[in-house]
């Protein structure tokens, strides 16, 4: 794509006949740049494997299944965000939050979700930078390793508005857009390393792991699944925020239906809180802040 992709008002079902005609062609120039595509219902993974397309990139005939011909098999398309893509994407949902993102780190690569916000894409650093929710206090989240986003041109199921690429946006490039730095983060460049010695490191890959073989479904014990998850990531060392993090991720592909971020918030809160009420609070856990 050299020129900017043209974007066409949502059709009465929905979905731009245009756009979806050409998935296939925007999927594969994604590809092509480098970034790993997945396909998406609404906006969640549609596949249960998805995370495999975080250490590859899907192959063209993966591709051309998932959106080639006349009826593509899925409407909408994520980017797998982090060290694969090599893109680092912050999500600012209110325009002023927005406006006050864009003031403090520019950068031309943009664009206008489905639900009015903006997304700013970034080349990932080498350090492993994960998932975020309301950065400094305000509606504006980041999406890292782990993470996926939207990308154009699906539709917000709510709204059946198209992701739009920004109007004066005409290079994809990556070398066209800065560097994210750690460093604008200063909860994440300064967080204090975990308690627990040369072990800590592996206690948390074990969590993580272990977490991905528990699933919450609704009407069969699913409050107390997602409870018991968070009390595992909570137990091998994460601070309340890496918590809320590792479970937005597993909330996508174990918990039946989803959980709402603010109900994943209220599950670590408790968890935090039951804690440190049977037991003194370390400097670490007992100075963190959702």
């Amino acid at each position: 794509m050299n020129q900017q992709p043209r974007h066409s008002q949502p059709s009465s079902e929905g979905t731009p006949a245009w756009d979806r005609r050409y998935l296939f062609h925007y999927a594969a120039e994604y590809r092509d740049r480098g970034w790993s595509v997945i396909p998406l219902r609404g906006k969640k993974p549609a596949l249960a494997s998805w995370k495999e397309f975080q250490e590859r990139r899907p192959t063209l005939g993966e591709v051309a299944v998932w959106w080639g011909g006349p009826r593509p098999q899925f409407d909408n398309m994520g980017i797998v965000t982090g060290q694969l893509s090599g893109l680092i994407v912050v999500d600012c949902d209110d325009p002023q939050d927005a406006m006050w993102w864009q003031q403090q780190y520019p950068t031309p690569l943009m664009v206008r979700t489905g639900s009015g916000g903006t997304h700013y894409y970034y080349r990932a650093p080498q350090e492993v930078v994960r998932n975020r929710i309301r950065l400094f206090g305000r509606r504006i989240d980041l999406r890292g390793t782990g993470g996926v986003v939207v990308a154009p041109p699906s539709v917000h199921p709510d709204t059946q508005l198209s992701y739009m690429w920004h109007p004066e946006q005409t290079d994809y490039a990556l070398d066209a857009i800065p560097l994210f730095e750690p460093a604008w983060m200063p909860e994440i460049a300064t967080r204090p390393h975990h308690s627990g010695g040369d072990h800590s490191g592996k206690r948390i890959h074990d969590a993580r792991a272990y977490i991905q073989r528990i699933d919450a479904v609704a009407g069969q014990g699913g409050h107390a699944a997602t409870f018991r998850a968070t009390c595992i990531l909570r137990d091998a060392g994460l601070s309340p925020e890496e918590c809320l993090a590792e479970l937005i991720s597993w909330n996508q592909l174990h918990a039946h239906p989803a959980w709402s971020v603010a109900e994943l918030l209220h599950k670590v809160q408790s968890s935090f809180a039951a804690h440190t009420s049977a037991a003194p609070a370390s400097p670490d856990r007992g100075n963190a802040v959702l």
